[in-house]
């Protein structure tokens, strides 16, 4: 698991001639807010700004210090890739609230989890607002998003399923069974016999 602020400012790195192709300024996400859909690597130009962009699935893989993609020509622009008047840049996302259906304020979004394919597992939280699991475990799972955005600037959340998911999961950690501890009187028992058994083989 990453936060998607873990890929701020890593180098793009070409695999076929390992230059660098400049570095993360931000990260697109999927319209559905499901999947990292690209890497903002920033805009050229000063009159028709150029808006500078590295597509998913150009990307080979997310290293601990670099990103390596493809190849050299794997940076591409919005204006090319219309798909992209759709997608969300994570600075969009960072400090946006999430609500329940009913307007009930929850919480404030921080940032996003990517699991190693870059898919969007859950929002990690800065602000929780109201008490319970969420408040005690400050992330939202990506699966209780009724909306990501489509229909305002606010994450509409089942509420209800959250709690529920919190609960089982409370649960399943609950019935992991834990070792008991050695009994002192079994012990006692078993060093006094493991004792006899030394004397009975020295006296034969």
């Amino acid at each position: 698991m990453r936060l998607g602020k873990d890929l701020d400012n890593k180098p793009i790195i070409s695999v076929t001639d390992g230059k660098i192709l400049g570095r993360t300024k931000d990260l697109y996400l999927n319209r559905d807010l499901t999947q990292l859909a690209g890497l903002f690597v920033g805009t050229e130009g000063v009159i028709r700004r150029k808006v500078r962009i590295v597509p998913s699935d150009r990307i080979v893989l997310f290293g601990i210090d670099v990103i390596l993609v493809k190849d050299s020509d794997v940076i591409t622009t919005t204006k090319a890739m219309p798909e992209t008047d759709n997608w969300h840049r994570l600075s969009y996302v960072h400090g946006k609230e999430a609500l329940t259906p009913g307007g009930t304020k929850l919480a404030t979004l921080d940032d996003v989890m990517l699991d190693e394919q870059g898919a969007v597992f859950g929002f990690s939280l800065s602000r929780v607002f109201v008490t319970g699991p969420l408040a005690d475990n400050p992330m939202i799972p990506r699966e209780v998003v009724i909306d990501a955005f489509q229909s305002g600037d606010a994450l509409i959340v089942d509420f209800p399923q959250l709690e529920t998911l919190f609960a089982e999961s409370g649960e399943e950690e609950e019935a992991i069974p834990e070792k008991p501890a050695p009994d002192e009187a079994s012990v006692e028992v078993e060093n006094t016999t493991e004792a006899e058994q030394e004397e009975s083989t020295e006296e034969e």
